[in-house]
């Protein structure tokens, strides 16, 4: 299970550190109580709860970004923000091994996305490397990062490895030696087996995406309606038994809930079969096409109302913590309107907040 951690300072602030986005966020007042009673309304703390979601819901429907931005979006302001990316993701193909019922660039959708099996070409991705190279390596901007996390998308990305490889040679070759790159890819698991030995190499993130047990993954299937979960069960398994260290700190898995499961399914079978936990999301309910209501809603399940309507609410809370829709909700509302998020730990270390306690939240 992920840890959570709340840090006190000297001058008694509490902070939150968000394990997801690796980030520190001030909890003012009454919030960390919140944080610690995850928001029930039959807390001491439900009265300010109703009124950050009152406050969120208004903020939200009147804040504009372009608002926010448009004072700043000068030449040298967007040459600093490249230069300082966190991340860049490769969409390496559109093509999928799978044809999964929920597909967000489904038939379900208005914007019904075809998959044309089209590949990125590497001139492309070269061109952006070596923009970004040139300014890495100029003194004309300042530059605070010290890593960049290189992502790998699809489609299902591992069909067209060969290009991730030479993406990442090329990348080894330009980078400046004091940035470290680190490799993530989303990937559905049916070709594991066949590139283990190089995403281990690599120290690869890996996030994949499976919804539970066999019947957990009804919706998942291939162009030909067969359930493929048998198969990624073994790879991830092999990983599990062949890398164990790997496993325990760079493999995660992304599950989507429906009506094939719910949300004690899924922790329940995450927590016997790997000792993890999944993120957990809903199958997306924007820009449905009208011809396919009916089969958008044999799919759907609401998270939060699935959450709430099982005996051991209390327990899952605990276990899925910033996944539980209530902190997800709040974490969104610091993130996105108060500023008080801090980028790492050093960020902390002020005149005002030298000292830190640290404390679990178990």
């Amino acid at each position: 299970m992920e840890t959570k951690l709340l840090i006190e300072s000297e001058n008694k602030n509490w902070y939150l550190q968000d394990t997801i986005n690796n980030q520190l966020i001030f909890l003012p007042g009454p919030l960390k109580s919140i944080f610690e009673n995850k928001g029930q309304e039959s807390s001491k703390d439900g009265y300010y709860f109703k009124k950050y979601l009152f406050l969120n819901e208004k903020l939200r429907s009147g804040t504009k970004i372009s608002d926010i931005y448009s004072s700043r979006l000068s030449a040298r302001f967007v040459k600093e923000q490249l230069i300082n990316t966190k991340q860049i993701t490769f969409e390496v193909t559109d093509n999928c091994n799978l044809n999964c019922s929920y597909c967000a660039y489904g038939e379900l959708y208005n914007d019904y996305d075809e998959r044309k099996h089209k590949n990125l070409k590497f001139g492309y991705a070269k061109r952006l490397i070596d923009y970004l190279a040139d300014l890495w390596n100029s003194n004309e901007y300042p530059s605070t990062h010290k890593s960049i996390a290189i992502g790998f998308y699809g489609g299902e990305p591992l069909l067209n490895m060969a290009l991730i490889k030479k993406i990442i040679s090329y990348l080894e070759d330009k980078i400046p030696s004091n940035i470290k790159l680190l490799y993530a890819m989303t990937t559905n698991g049916v070709l594991l087996d066949k590139y283990t030995g190089y995403l281990v190499s690599k120290n690869f993130n890996l996030a994949i995406s499976l919804d539970g047990d066999f019947t957990n993954n009804d919706f998942r299937i291939d162009k030909s309606g067969v359930n493929r979960y048998s198969e990624i069960y073994s790879h991830v398994k092999e990983i599990e038994s062949q890398y164990p260290d790997f496993f325990e700190a760079n493999v995660n898995f992304m599950s989507v809930l429906h009506t094939k499961n719910s949300i004690p399914d899924i922790v329940s079978y995450f927590k016997k079969e790997f000792n993890k936990i999944p993120m957990i999301s809903e199958v997306n309910p924007i820009g449905i096409h009208p011809s396919k209501v009916k089969d958008f809603n044999e799919i759907f399940r609401n998270k939060r109302e699935n959450l709430k309507n099982v005996d051991n609410y209390s327990a899952l809370q605990e276990d899925l913590f910033i996944g539980d829709p209530d902190i997800n909700s709040l974490m969104y509302y610091l993130h996105s309107f108060t500023g008080n998020v801090i980028k790492d730990y050093l960020g902390l270390y002020t005149k005002s907040e030298r000292l830190f306690k640290f404390y679990f939240l178990e």
